[in-house]
């Protein structure tokens, strides 16, 4: 006799209509085109970071769609199925059916699709004789984990679904694709749910040990059954639930090749190391470019590499090619070496009031009218004997080159493969040899000078594009202004902009500090009552109001600011970056004569009101060439806001400007300023340092040695700050190991403990710098890395240690790091374009007053503002009562409504507001 059992924990929702299969195509893991009418398919729901959602069994009824699911989460996953149904005909319902199985062939019954030989699913109003635990017993000794209770937030892997016919690898895009699709092709599968045998019955979410260690936790448990999801690496070793001995085992559906951790990375890795370009180019060419090209160690992989090649069909005619163009290039560099200096010329004394585009254009120009002008009087017949003798001996050179080029080809196709490789790792090993650093240190001075020929972006773009660069202005309009070249060394001026005109703007200077030169700009009275109008179009979300301001004066520098932060919030990039750069370029009209902005010894105080529109117009644009990947004009605008003020940073550039600078991949700027600051900044005490150092390392090493000292330095970064690691893989949607998910310092409940000042700097290092830790070398290193670091008990020590002094140290927040986190877009502030998070002990001539708002007499007032379409808070209540009674006179009896002559209804003129104080 059958057994019928009940299944109370599963219900089911019926989808009607003939875009049923369509809706859930987007939505769940399997493929719905396998669902036939007398069998079902099982699938899991999935969220967007490809955790599961539930996990469900699809079957027809005739023409409706039949979704079996964990009944307490019925009513989440039809508010699902409606979110993503918008105009698709279809209808969801819940059905009053139960849901049953039974071990053996029942009418309209159908096979569990997960793993036939559990048994069959019926679906009737009827309930079931037996006990659910008899069910419960049977799944688990079976392995098959279900509901919600046991699978939320797993990953398919994790709950077997790629081995229980759950996934389909060849549908489209669902909800949680991306994840599983990686994971399935460069993923690492370290932990799955796996059965075991116990003595007697452990608890739910119980740890499993492995002597002392965590190798995983009870999901479910039956009488002499359980399951767990626990590392792959404790599969078959002695293990213990709260000190009972428990023994794992592999289902009958489980292959052997699912219990070994997959190796990631294998061809993806070497591709990613080869070149960036996705293009399809012959492997073993990849190899040679690597060769060439990347800066690891070439006697760590010679003999892998020349095997490789050896193995590879193309051979030849790469090597020789490339081995002619490195001859060409050595030529080349060569001549230019020893091209001979040209003839200094007499001085201009006014070059120094020529913008530099100009100047160079006109020394172009001047160079190429050289070659026609005779007026030019001849030099002594001793010197034009010189230059003669000079262009002899440079042709002699020229002559033996091009002979000795001629002479490199043809040795080189006399040799074979393995000469041919011999050579290019011999000249690459001798060219890394000979690059030895002879400049001397650099002082804080020079490291932190910015460069004025790296402010234009554009110009980054140009030499990132090359010849393809083109400019974005319409070629129409190109005519009329193509001799237009604006004004300005930070920020060129715009054809189209404004004109410049004073509308109460200027520099003075403020003190002297030994070697220090304070700067700070001046409003006048003019510009103090636009300031006043800005701050009331601020408070009110006024926006019309800041148009009227930004038309009658087009370089008020907070209303810039505030209209930018409206167009960027609008998704109008390119018109938000234009406000911020004509403010920087009115600021810099507006100047002293005598304030030098890249000079290490004139500052500008963050302190002063007058001063922060700079900062933060700086601040922004800085973030807009992040924006645009123009990572070296980033870099030279933070140089910029932080030699304004390097002692108190009041910007917190210390947190943006190493990860800046490795995107700009300026490792030799970050370990000269690393080595100039430490002592001076505290460098060491800042995580973002520690990692930023480490990966900037590894990213630039070229031997053995050079990544020894990389692991040293990630792993001194790991026990300092373990709880960036959690905040990392979660920010990178990148699952942690088992042994780094439970640790008590890098797992996530470790992290969660820290002050909310230090977890803040770790959302901000994380936000800027995922990109770079998610390239999969990166990515593996920092995985074999944290896992040691989790395993080693000297390690555990120096965390223990660490944890003490973060507690010490980092107490709060400081007021640059909270205002960096709401230009980041991290808090909230009640000012937070034109002036985040104000200094306590901040000076301004004319202060901002805060606005009161008058709250309503009692509950009667209140509603009455609220029922009132001219509601003002201000007025009071008696006044709106009055003003209701002569309104509803004039409506009801108009013949005797009052005048105007009556002195109640006479139009006073507005208050004055108080003029500005000073």
């Amino acid at each position: 006799m059958s057994k019928i059992i009940g299944l109370t924990h599963r219900s089911i929702l019926i989808l009607k209509g003939t875009d049923s299969l369509s809706l859930l195509q987007g939505l769940i893991t399997n493929d719905v085109k396998k669902l036939l009418p007398s069998t079902g398919i099982a699938a899991l729901f999935l969220n967007t970071k490809g955790r599961i959602v539930d996990d469900v069994i699809i079957s027809r009824d005739n023409e409706d769609v039949l979704v079996e699911c964990t009944a307490s989460n019925r009513g989440d996953l039809k508010k699902l199925l409606e979110k993503y149904r918008l105009r698709k005909a279809v209808e969801i319902l819940e059905s009053k059916e139960n849901v049953l199985f039974s071990t053996e062939e029942m009418p309209g019954s159908i096979l569990d699709p997960r793993y036939p030989s559990l048994g069959r699913r019926v679906y009737s109003e009827d309930t079931g004789q037996e006990s659910l635990a008899d069910y419960h017993e049977r799944r688990i000794k079976y392995g098959l984990a279900e509901g919600c209770a046991e699978l939320a937030t797993l990953l398919p892997f994790q709950a077997n679904g790629d081995l229980l016919n759950m996934i389909s690898f060849d549908k489209g895009c669902y909800i949680g694709q991306e994840l599983t699709a990686r994971t399935a092709h460069t993923g690492v599968i370290r932990r799955r749910i796996l059965p075991f045998e116990c003595e007697k019955p452990v608890k739910a979410k119980a740890v499993v040990m492995q002597d002392d260690k965590r190798v995983g936790e009870v999901v479910a448990c039956g009488n002499a059954h359980g399951l767990a999801l626990m590392s792959l690496s404790a599969f078959g070793q002695p293990l213990n639930v709260d000190g009972i001995p428990i023994k794992t085992y592999k289902p009958s559906w489980m292959p052997e090749s699912a219990l070994k951790p997959k190796e990631s990375y294998n061809i993806h890795r070497k591709k990613a190391m080869c070149t960036s370009k996705r293009t399809e180019i012959p492997e073993k060419l990849l190899v040679i470019e690597w060769i060439c090209h990347a800066s690891k160690s070439i006697e760590r992989r010679s003999v892998i590499l020349i095997e490789h090649f050896r193995s590879s069909p193309m051979s030849t005619k790469h090597l020789r090619r490339l081995l002619e163009e490195k001859e060409h290039e050595g030529s080349s560099e060569k001549s230019e070496e020893r091209s001979p200096s040209p003839r200094a010329e007499p001085v201009n004394r006014f070059a120094a009031f020529v913008d530099e585009d100009d100047a160079a254009e006109q020394s172009d120009g001047s160079d190429d009218e050289g070659h026609d002008k005779q007026s030019i009087p001849p030099q002594s017949n001793k010197q034009n004997a010189k230059n003669s003798l000079a262009s002899d001996v440079r042709n002699d050179k020229k002559t033996k080159r091009k002979k000795k080029k001629k002479r490199n080809k043809h040795d080189s196709e006399g040799l074979d493969d393995d000469q041919l490789l011999e050579q290019l790792a011999s000249e690459n090993q001798a060219a890394a040899s000979s690059t030895v650093e002879n400049d001397e240190p650099l002082g804080v001075e020079q490291v932190l000078k910015p460069d004025p020929r790296l402010y234009d972006a554009a110009a980054e773009l140009k030499r990132a594009i090359g010849k393809a660069f083109k400019d974005s202005a319409p070629s129409v309009s190109n005519r009329s202004h193509r001799s237009f070249h604006g004004a300005g060394k930070i920020v060129k001026q715009k054809y189209g902009w404004p004109p410049v005109r004073n509308i109460g703007l200027s520099m003075e200077f403020d003190r002297e500090e030994g070697d220090i030169k304070w700067f700070k700009f001046v409003h006048n009275s003019h510009y103090e009552g636009l300031e006043r109008l800005c701050w009331v179009s601020e408070d009110s979300f006024d926006h019309e109001l800041i148009q009227e301001i930004i038309a009658d004066n087009p370089y008020h520098l907070n209303s810039l600011l505030l209209l930018a932060n409206v167009f960027r919030m609008q998704e109008d990039i390119t018109a938000s970056c234009d406000f911020i750069e004509r403010g920087i370029f009115f600021c810099e009209q507006s100047m002293a004569s005598t304030f030098q902005p890249s000079s290490f010894y004139h500052r500008i105080d963050y302190l002063d009101y007058e001063n922060r529109a700079f900062y933060l117009l700086l601040h922004r644009h800085m973030l807009n060439c992040v924006h645009k990947r123009c990572f070296e004009t980033a870099l030279n605008y933070a140089k910029l806001i932080l030699t304004m003020d390097p002692q108190r940073d009041p910007l917190a550039i210390l947190l943006l400007i190493d990860t800046i600078a490795i995107k700009a991949k300026q490792y030799k700027w970050l370990k000269d300023f690393y080595r100039c600051c430490k002592e001076w900044k505290n460098l060491d005490m800042l995580p973002n340092f520690c990692y930023s150092m480490a990966l900037a390392q590894f990213l630039d090493s070229k031997t053995d040695e050079d990544f020894i000292v990389a692991d040293e330095m990630l792993t001194h970064a790991i026990c300092a700050f373990p709880g960036v690691i959690s905040f990392l893989l979660d920010k990178m949607q990148v699952e942690a190991d088992s042994t780094v998910e439970m640790h008590r310092h890098m797992g996530t409940i470790g992290a969660n403990k820290e002050n909310d000042g230090l977890k803040l700097v770790f959302k901000m290092y994380v936000n800027g710098a995922a990109e770079l830790w998610k390239a999969p070398e990166t990515l593996s290193w920092l995985e074999t890395v944290t896992r040691d670091c989790a395993q080693n008990k000297e390690c555990q020590e120096e965390m223990d240690k660490w944890k003490e002094k973060r507690q010490r140290v980092f107490v709060g927040a400081p007021p640059n790091v909270r205002r960096l986190a709401v230009l980041l877009g991290l808090e909230s502030s009640s000012s937070s374009v034109t002036d985040p998070v104000p200094p306590a002990n901040g000076r301004a001539r004319y202060t901002r007053q805060p606005v009161n708002v008058q709250r309503p007499d009692n509950f009667f007032s209140g509603f009455l503002h609220s029922i009132l379409p001219d509601f003002d808070s201000e007025e009071h209540l008696l006044d709106v009562i009055q003003r209701m009674g002569n309104q509803l006179q004039r409506v009801v009896f108009p013949s005797a409504a009052p005048t105007n002559n009556n002195n109640n209804n006479e139009q006073q003129p507005p208050p004055q507001g108080d003029q500005p104080q000073p």
